[in-house]
């Protein structure tokens, strides 16, 4: 201790005392960190599980403080998983849109490749001097339900008399034979499929040009019965309306040959039946003859 120039006494701290604290505390630090991090968790512990008002106003303003703290910390990693997903829908974008210019480009060839072949075709049939066959027309109509009996293979459609559609004309899909119209009211119409047992088809084997019956079994797979003795067909073989009847036209894509044996096979229809929203109706009516004399 000593006198300043008032007389007021002062007191000096000896510069290695002040050292020695500064030793002291940074030999201690990491204890004492860790110390101070024990008592904050088991503070938060506390207030986390203590239902007491101060111990809720607490977590609740702990909350609310660490919240905007949390959610920037988060917007870095955000951002880069947005971005990581712009950049990926972009990739896929891009291939896609590859994908449809080659599509496009193909169907651009085949319906060039299509154009010659019809000029060709009606080139030859000029030629030969084919009778042309009368262009196949159809309405197009929706399919409202499906009957749910166990034993009946039927559909209804919502359409009827009033817009031209009666019993008997081929139902279609742009894959192939559905079924047949069976009875019709001024605005709805039932369809037999395939499939039901009612069902009684004439067909054509292809390429063995054989003729049979397609009889349905109330199997996704109707049978092909009445095939000329001793045939063979094999798997994948076509089948498609004979014409015979007169109620489908010939050339009606029905399916392929499924399995054969002991004479009788089925068939796997091309149009699938279980999900059938609009069905095209055939407008077909063969001629008739003519018995007056000239």
């Amino acid at each position: 201790m000593s006198l300043d120039k008032n007389g007021a006494s002062k007191f000096y701290v000896r510069k290695p005392f002040l050292k020695q604290v500064n030793s002291t505390f940074h030999a201690y630090r990491q204890l004492i960190l860790f110390l101070f991090l024990c008592f904050v968790a088991l503070f938060i512990l506390i207030i986390s599980i203590s239902s007491h008002v101060f111990a809720q106003k607490t977590r609740l303003f702990l909350m609310e403080m660490m919240h905007p703290i949390a959610k920037l910390s988060n917007a870095p990693s955000e951002g880069i998983k947005d971005a990581r997903e712009k950049v990926g829908d972009w990739i896929f974008a891009y291939d896609h849109l590859q994908a449809l210019k080659k599509e496009n480009q193909q169907l651009k060839d085949r319906e060039a490749y299509y154009q010659t072949l019809k000029a060709e075709n009606a080139e030859l049939r000029q030629i030969l001097h084919v009778v042309k066959s009368h262009e196949r027309q159809f309405k197009t109509v929706p399919v409202i339900s499906y009957p749910g009996k166990p034993f009946v293979k039927s559909i209804l459609l919502e359409a009827g008399q009033q817009q031209g559609i009666e019993p008997q004309k081929a139902l279609i899909t742009s894959d192939g034979l559905v079924g047949r119209t069976i009875e019709s009211s001024p605005t709805l119409t039932r369809g037999l499929l395939i499939t039901d047992l009612n069902s009684h088809i004439p067909v054509i084997v292809k390429p063995s040009n054989h003729h049979a019956i397609l009889i349905g079994d109330n199997t996704d797979k109707p049978l092909l019965k009445y095939l000329p003795y001793n045939v063979e067909l094999k798997k994948g073989d076509t089948v498609e309306t004979s014409g015979k009847g007169g109620v489908f036209p010939s050339g009606i894509p029905v399916g392929v040959v499924d399995s054969f044996s002991d004479g009788e096979a089925t068939v796997k229809p091309y149009a699938n039946l279980d999900s059938l929203s609009f069905v095209h109706v055939l407008s077909y009516k063969l001629g008739e003859f003519s018995s007056k004399v000239e």
